[in-house]
């Protein structure tokens, strides 16, 4: 299931179809992608709408470690009616029972592997904190019972991670549906159907992440950063084909691709990954989880704690980046910088095209959409939002959503 928007991820997604957003480097979808050829499955079916050809060229570009064999087949959804319409779509490209996952969460590949080895209608499901966001399951042991949407009463802190095994039967039944009250066609109607039934059981989700909004993209990569760098260095505190100089040092690991440079007087902590191509320092702080991606330029007497660079990114003289996102073609002006902690208590909130909403995190500094350029000594407040093309001119002090395109100056 890869066709939708993503509209909560503004101001990245516009331009970006948000299955394609990296984490540690590496998309949503070829993620997912490598989950399911790790459980065993032949044949994956990605249903795709919007951009969709930016979706289909990255699936069927898809290269993976385990289960290499693995047939990555696209079909257009066509105008989007709702998730039921949309599984239908990939329903008519399988015979018999299927797994229905997401293309743009993460979750652990035994999770997959348990899917995949089901019986029967079964959902993946995980305890949160706050499953009002959810739709929530009132369950009897392992036994679904019912699954509740969005309610301000939720039966449960379990939540559906929309992962399911789903039965050929069940398959066909998301082709007859009738538009909800929403005037959507509803894959959980196909879910309430089997409960109701008695015929559909739950199973625990493990590593599963809601990717959902940018500030998950940092979540998500604090997850998985760890991992993807143990396995790279095996053992080692630097490795890599990039060029890493004399006078780098490093409290951490560090990891840089083919044609990065790491120039003398850098100083690291933390995992840091380095993308083809990328520059860093001389003399630049950074402290991981970092990832920093293809071509991007992070100059002298620079920090960078805990952010993802998409590639192309820059923040070259004299910048401060904390928390933060920034996204392709992003270029920080000299002495621009982020605040990502609020001089009052509390969570950062961030304002976007929908409103504000809480980040849940005590630090929070900016997302930046594609090609945003923020002048020189620019200073951007916790929760910033900027949209695709921006301009954010010298000395500006910012907060808030600016919208694509928009010339603050």
């Amino acid at each position: 299931m890869a066709a939708g928007k993503g509209t909560r991820m503004a101001p990245l997604t516009p331009g970006l179809a948000k299955p394609l957003l990296e984490v540690a480097g590496r998309s949503l979808l070829h993620r997912m992608l490598d989950g399911l050829a790790g459980a065993g499955v032949a044949r994956v079916v990605v249903v795709t709408h919007h951009l969709a050809k930016d979706v289909e060229k990255a699936a069927k570009g898809w290269r993976g470690q385990a289960g290499a064999g693995m047939k990555v087949v696209c079909v257009e959804q066509g105008a989007p009616k709702g998730t039921g319409h949309a599984v239908a779509a990939g329903a008519a490209k399988v015979e018999g029972d299927a797994l229905v996952v997401m293309g743009d969460c993460l979750v652990d590949a035994a999770t997959l592997a348990t899917l995949a080895k089901s019986k029967g209608f079964t959902l993946a499901a995980r305890k949160v904190a706050d499953p009002t966001r959810y739709g929530a399951l009132k369950v009897e042991g392992r036994t679904l019972k019912a699954l509740a949407e969005k309610t301000p009463k939720p039966p449960s802190d379990l939540v559906n991670t929309g992962l399911y095994h789903v039965p050929a039967e069940a398959l066909e039944m998301a082709g007859t549906l009738k538009p909800s009250p929403r005037g959507e066609l509803e894959f959980t109607d196909v879910v309430n159907a089997w409960a109701k039934k008695g015929q559909a059981k739950w199973i625990p989700a493990k590593g599963w992440l809601d990717v959902g909004a940018p500030w998950d993209l940092l979540t998500a990569q604090e997850a998985v950063l760890a991992g993807e760098m143990g396995f790279r260095l095996d053992g080692a505190k630097v490795g890599g084909p990039g060029v890493v100089e004399e006078g780098v040092q490093v409290r951490g690991r560090l990891y840089a691709e083919e044609g990065a440079t790491v120039k003398s007087g850098v100083y690291i902590e933390g995992d840091v990954w380095v993308g083809k191509g990328a520059r860093i320092g001389p003399n630049a702080y950074l402290r991981g989880p970092l990832h920093i991606g293809a071509k991007c330029h992070v100059g002298a007497s620079t920090e960078v704690k805990n952010s993802i660079l998409f590639a192309g990114a820059n923040a070259p003289h004299l910048n401060y980046v904390g928390d933060s996102i920034l996204g392709p073609g992003v270029n920080l002006g000299a002495g621009a910088k982020v605040a990502n902690l609020k001089v009052t208590p509390g969570t950062v909130q961030a304002t976007g095209p929908g409103g504000k909403l809480d980040t849940g995190r005590v630090k929070f500094g900016v997302c930046l959409g594609p090609d945003v350029k923020v002048g020189i000594n620019a200073s951007l407040n916790p929760g910033t939002l900027v949209g695709a093309g921006a301009l954010i001119g010298a000395g500006q002090v910012v907060s808030g959503w600016i919208a694509p395109g928009a010339r603050q100056l």
